[in-house]
């Protein structure tokens, strides 16, 4: 069961972005790096079964790496933020690499598997886990809010490991080609994930999940 087509047959990508690592300076005269500054990028970008070509991570431990060689956000969120709080975030703002229509945290699930592309030319990406806000959004954004309300509000955006390299552009569609966790969105998973202590059961139904990331299986694991 692909669940509903007609929603991913009308997915599209609509931005590119990269960006590497820069360090800012903190208001008490500390500093922090982040590679969350994403600028719109050259097209084609190659991707690579690991990153997209000229994007780089400044954490290594929480960012990065097969599992999550690319954030995907929907482009829907943006005018909900300025609507809703009057926060004008540009394609990208998020910190994505990929801005896509016609997607978002209630329709895609772990596990899904789309089609960029056709023919051997064709690039494949499979859906690992949602995206965990951490405060270089608010940082960046010297929004305190920001962070937590993207995971209240299921505006996260999700992660993607690479199934096949190739190259992106702009206006590239998205094609459905799997869903082996139907029942498991990326609003769900990551809602069960912040109550995982208390949802033991149904967290080990997503640690069960084919196509989660290691990272995420591992966190998910009982504890003694």
């Amino acid at each position: 069961m692909l669940g509903d087509m007609s929603v991913a047959l009308a997915a599209k990508v609509l931005s590119i972005q990269t960006g590497r690592p820069k360090t800012y300076q903190l208001p008490n005269g500390g500093s922090w790096r982040s590679a969350l500054e994403k600028g719109a990028a050259l097209e084609p970008v190659r991707l690579h079964s690991d990153h997209l070509e000229g994007d780089q991570v400044a954490d290594t431990r929480h960012h990065g790496g097969p599992d999550k060689a690319m954030l995907l956000y929907p482009a829907a969120h943006y005018p909900r933020w300025k609507d809703e709080y009057g926060w004008n975030f540009p394609y990208g703002g998020l910190g994505e690499n990929l801005t896509v229509s016609g997607l978002e945290e209630e329709s895609v699930c772990i596990g899904d598997v789309y089609r960029l592309g056709e023919g051997h030319d064709a690039v494949e990406l499979q859906v690992t886990q949602p995206r965990e806000p951490c405060n270089n959004l608010d940082r960046y954004w010297n929004n305190p809010q920001l962070a937590s309300l993207a995971r209240e509000l299921n505006r996260t955006g999700w992660y993607v490991r690479v199934l096949r390299p190739g190259e992106l552009r702009s206006g590239m569609a998205l094609e459905l080609l799997d869903r082996p966790n139907p029942d498991w969105s990326i609003a769900r998973a990551s809602n069960v994930f912040y109550r995982r202590k208390e949802l033991l059961q149904t967290a080990a139904e997503l640690r069960a999940c084919p196509g989660l990331s290691a990272r995420w299986q591992e966190r998910l694991a009982p504890r003694p």
